[in-house]
């Protein structure tokens, strides 16, 4: 079975800024994937579709031919937006496949790269999880790694990190953490076809398991392994 591992989103957030932009207010979107509410700051202005497939291509293009790899980019974006020439905000996911991606605590050494890809740019990382449900073939012990290890990663590059967040604190009950007919950007997503892999159905019900499941605290209130490993990372912060 595949490994449906860590959902997050990417933020890059540019140093410089242009003036004579079209004001625009502070614009209100929420998503019911991912039960969250963000708050697009004023004078950014939404990226249309077209257009950023160009500017994500130019990316895709670059990376090839800096790094000599095939990209491979299955992210789902949510929405882009923009304010003046070097400043884009933008939120997407993509499951974590272990068939395709390798071992996830070796393959995490690759997001170091991303420093190389954007140089002179804070990068905001949000919503990073990690599921202990075993319908993912997740558990207790590997989110309490994943933890550890994510620590390590933001305290070798903090200078180069604007922010980092956690998903979610309190597991749900499966079955209320993704809705079954929900439209990401200009993309709906529907129950059909079956429940093979790779159909609407197996995505929906592993975004369910892993979702409702990437908590630190369990819905009686117990706390995981991870909880414990989160606290004692903050100590050593502190």
């Amino acid at each position: 079975m595949k490994k449906f591992t860590i959902l997050y989103f990417i933020i890059f957030l540019g140093l410089n800024s242009c003036k004579g932009q079209t004001e625009s207010k502070p614009k209100t979107i929420e998503n019911k994937d991912f039960n969250w509410t963000i708050i697009i700051p004023e004078n950014f202005i939404s990226i249309n579709k077209n257009e950023w497939n160009k500017t994500q291509q130019k990316g895709k293009d670059a990376i090839e031919k800096t790094f000599g790899e095939e990209i491979i980019n299955q992210a789902i974006t949510i929405f882009a937006f923009k304010n003046g020439q070097f400043n884009n905000f933008e939120a997407n996911y993509q499951p974590y496949d272990i068939e395709i991606d390798g071992n996830y605590l070796e393959t995490n050494n690759d997001l170091n790269k991303i420093f190389d890809m954007f140089p002179n740019k804070k990068i905001g990382f949000f919503e990073i999880s990690w599921s202990t449900s075993n319908f993912v073939n997740g558990d207790s012990t590997s989110q309490q790694n994943f933890i550890k290890e994510l620590f390590n990663f933001y305290a070798q590059n903090e200078s180069e990190i604007e922010f980092l967040t956690w998903y979610r604190y309190v597991d749900q009950e499966v079955g209320t953490c993704v809705v079954k007919d929900q439209k990401i950007g200009d993309q709906t997503i529907i129950v059909g076809g079956g429940s093979g892999m790779g159909t609407s159905e197996h995505v929906i019900e592993r975004l369910n398991q892993y979702n409702c499941n990437a908590g630190i605290v369990t819905i009686d209130q117990n706390h995981k392994s991870g909880w414990n490993e989160f606290i004692n990372q903050i100590e050593m912060l502190n």
